[in-house]
């Protein structure tokens, strides 16, 4: 009997650790966010199915020039901050990650009308200029975002979506402070 628990409880113990491993494997470890490989991963799976939604990928603006004057440390926090900031704008069960560098993404699955989608956009926005880092002075976080709003009911490729959307971010440099260019 004793002998039996005891592998029970190696079995519990394993099985944790393997569990945790694998969270591991799939967190980018600066943000807590998703990493590329498991985002892409659980969004593709999504578009395979048919499943619609919302997908966005913006790319922090000026991080370079933020890295070359204040340093990696503040860049650090420019990251985690922005990370901070998607994670409470997108509900838990959406899917929010690191693509690297200054660069993220989210999916909504069930946010299918851009009206939806420009109130989530507005709402990160807002709290981008909320951030305080103290080594910036008054100096605001921006973002430029690529954004698609994609049907339900046919599946779709996601290097199609991220091309389109990175199209989207591309544009949106083009325009002074935090802006959103949709891609159909």
């Amino acid at each position: 009997v004793i002998v039996g628990f005891m592998n029970i409880d190696k079995m519990i113990k394993d099985a944790k650790e393997k569990e945790m491993l694998i969270a591991l494997s799939e967190t980018d470890q600066m943000t807590s966010l998703l990493n590329r490989v498991s985002g892409e991963k659980k969004v593709t799976e999504h578009l395979k199915n048919g499943d619609g939604g919302f997908l966005i990928l913006l790319d922090v603006d000026h991080f370079k020039s933020i890295n070359d004057t204040f340093g990696h440390g503040v860049g650090d926090q420019v990251i985690i901050q922005v990370a901070k900031c998607l994670k409470s704008t997108f509900r838990e069960h959406d899917i929010v990650f690191r693509l690297g560098g200054d660069e993220f993404s989210a999916y909504a699955a069930d946010v299918t009308t851009k009206k939806i989608a420009n109130q989530i956009i507005s709402r990160f926005i807002e709290k981008l200029e909320k951030i305080v880092i103290q080594e910036l002075g008054d100096r605001t976080i921006t973002a430029s975002i690529g954004a698609t709003i994609i049907p339900s009911g046919t599946p779709v490729n996601f290097a199609e979506k991220y091309k389109l959307v990175d199209e989207g971010v591309y544009e949106s440099k083009k325009i002074e402070g935090s802006h959103v260019t949709f891609k159909d």
